[in-house]
């Protein structure tokens, strides 16, 4: 360990001495700063050193909480402000009911224990039926509560105030289990309605609120992306080693090339949504459009927008063309009168109708006969520098320089997906256009 504290010392004094300097700017024989070898030594030897006093890399790493030194009371923080500091506030539960039987707060003891038993007591009902309306949220589209975050004044009166106790009141009893509670709801009744809309109950209730239907619901954005690739054949089931297990506990930018890294494994994975890197700031670009959740935050209900942002990214984004282009490539090792059958299996659930198979027949000879294979790309190069030396007089140099280029904002490259002849592009488009349809996105 010392060794290596010298060894880096001594290259930082090193790359400190002749970064930016006449001598560092000069080109050497292969075209490159003369001060490039000494930055990579530094890099090298300061992640070595890193890797072995990190303490990600020595275990397992959990940003928490613990005991002070000195329990107390803290004072109340005036508007929010940490320096404003006004009168001390007592640690106790909220007054605006009683729980019976709730534990009391030992002077020598923080009270997060008796905060977390008071919260799941028996004795009280609220945070029962929180658990309850989200779960029913997540089944049925919207909660009993429709206000999932709020059963405050300012938040919306539930639907049905009789079943939400009962429920409240069945979930405490069968041990706080949410499997049973989900077993419950989904074998009912109301959860096995179809969506039909007869017209007087449209009039009467035509938001829903009284559940006489099962209201459609776009898929969220995991779940979209997770269809489209057990549909191509290429989702991964199992966890593979992710991207997040190579960070360090340090502060990352939303731009810097750590962040570029995640996202980089996040385009090229090919496991479950849930399995993705995601860290605060940074959002895979294959869950990006379909309002995902925000890092930052607690989501207890997802935005539902629709915006021409979705729709470009169904018809641009390399993600949906390469599954596009790997179910054109399953489906056409099928016979010929099987292809469209199995297509629309695969994509909707149902067999294609008369009309579905006139319009396909009569796309995929249009695309056939109207495709042009793409030219060939050449990798792109970087705009040039200028290096203001005095050895290159302003001249123009090679963007080589890894020390003068900025690289905070580079561009991450996108995989292409390029079809092998004309057939397999008319099926490609055909398969796009049923993952762009409404049919797809919207469960029924």
């Amino acid at each position: 360990m010392k060794e290596i504290e010298t060894r880096f010392a001594e290259a930082k004094k090193a790359w400190e001495g002749i970064r930016g300097t006449p001598e560092g700017l000069k080109l050497a024989a292969d075209g490159r700063p003369t001060q490039r070898p000494f930055r990579l030594r530094f890099e090298a030897l300061q992640n070595e050193l890193h890797d072995l006093t990190d303490p990600a890399a020595q275990g397992f790493v959990v940003h928490g909480v613990r005991e002070a030194k000195k329990i107390a009371d803290t004072e109340l923080r005036i508007r929010g402000e940490a320096e404003r500091l006004g009168p001390v506030i007592p640690r106790g539960f909220l007054t605006t009911f009683t729980v019976p039987d709730a534990p009391s707060l030992p002077a020598d003891q923080s009270g997060r224990l008796q905060l977390a038993q008071w919260l799941t007591s028996p004795q009280n009902p609220l945070t029962a039926r929180v658990v309850v309306n989200r779960v029913w949220q997540h089944l049925f589209g919207t909660g009993l509560v429709s206000t999932v975050d709020n059963f405050g004044i300012k938040g919306d009166r539930p639907s049905h105030p009789e079943l939400l106790d009962h429920l409240a009141g069945e979930f405490i009893r069968q041990g706080w289990s949410t499997k049973k509670l989900v077993r419950q709801l989904t074998l009912s009744h109301t959860y096995r309605l179809g969506s039909a809309a007869p017209e007087q109950h449209q009039e009467i209730d035509p938001s829903n609120r009284f559940i006489w239907r099962h209201s459609p619901r776009r898929l969220e954005t995991e779940e979209l992306r997770d269809s489209m690739l057990a549909i191509s054949g290429k989702l991964v089931p199992k966890q593979e080693v992710s991207a997040v297990t190579k960070l360090r506990m340090v502060e990352m930018r939303d731009n810097g090339p750590e962040a570029a890294g995640i996202h980089i494994a996040a385009d090229s994975g090919l496991q479950r949504s849930v399995y993705l890197p995601q860290l605060r700031g940074v959002t895979p670009k294959s869950l990006d459009a379909f309002d995902p959740v925000d890092q930052t935050l607690v989501t207890g209900q997802r935005a539902t927008t629709t915006v021409p942002m979705q729709a470009l990214f169904l018809l641009n984004s390399s993600f949906v063309r390469q599954q596009s282009l790997a179910l054109a490539e399953r489906v056409l090792k099928l016979p010929a009168e099987a292809r469209l059958s199995h297509l629309w299996q695969l994509t909707l659930g149902r067999e294609p109708s008369a009309a579905d198979e006139k319009r396909a027949t009569r796309f995929l000879a249009d695309q056939a006969g109207s495709y042009v294979p793409p030219p060939k790309r050449t990798a792109p190069q970087p705009a040039p520098v200028v290096v203001a030396s005095a050895e290159t007089g302003g001249a123009v140099v090679p963007p080589a320089n890894a020390d003068d280029v900025d690289r905070t904002a580079a561009a991450i490259p996108e995989a292409e997906a390029v079809p092998a002849d004309a057939k397999s592009a008319a099926w490609m488009s055909l398969a796009q256009v049923l993952y762009a349809s409404a049919e797809f996105r919207f469960i029924r």
